[in-house]
């Protein structure tokens, strides 16, 4: 006899299948990227429920680092906030690639 599928276990599965499945097609691990230059952005220490570890103000750049991983609804992506030498996630939805590597545009200074 069979032993029953906890519906735990499903639920584990069916979450792991997700994050396995997860694409995007505005960044990949390797890119850099800027914050909108009207946008703080929110880097937190793991994807969607993990503390706020900090914000990157806007126009930072950033590197695509690890990622992506789909949860709350949205595309998150672990970063390097290079002004803040600040490490964490954010969701996808607030950044924009740079046109080259390392050319991100530095806005009036």
């Amino acid at each position: 006899m069979v032993a029953p599928v906890s519906s735990d276990i499903a639920s584990e599965s069916d979450t792991n299948k997700d994050k396995n499945d997860c694409k995007s097609d505005k960044f990949a691990v390797g890119m850099f990227a800027q914050v909108g230059q009207d946008t703080l952005l929110v880097v937190r220490s793991e994807p969607y429920t993990g503390g706020v570890s900090g914000r990157a103000g806007p126009m930072s750049i950033v590197k695509i680092i690890d990622g992506p991983t789909c949860t709350g609804g949205a595309v998150w992506w672990k970063l390097n906030v290079f002004d803040l030498d600040l490490v964490g996630w954010a969701t996808e939805n607030d950044l924009y690639a740079c046109p080259k590597d390392s050319e991100c545009n530095l806005g009036p200074f």
